[in-house]
């Protein structure tokens, strides 16, 4: 975690995609977005995405958007 409630993330899959993620929380909220990904040569290439986790009455809900290739979030969503 860094300053300002600001969290760097990465997850790696078995299927041979890895994803660097940023964004902040916001106490039982977390948004992150992709900020680089990873894709070995057979693997479906990642280049924008956006996470959401949050509680909702003691419940953990997440949602995942993959966005198309030529889109690059970081710049329009405001989070840097």
């Amino acid at each position: 975690m860094k300053p300002n409630n600001v969290l760097e993330v990465v997850i790696s899959h078995n299927t041979g995609i890895s994803e660097g993620w940023v964004g902040q929380f916001d106490g039982p909220k977390i948004q992150l977005v992709l900020d680089q990904g990873y894709s070995a040569p057979s693997a479906k290439v990642v280049t924008a995405g956006v996470r959401l986790y949050g509680l909702v009455e003691g419940q953990l809900f997440s949602a995942t958007t993959w966005l198309p290739m030529d889109t690059n979030f970081r710049r329009t969503s405001g989070l840097h």
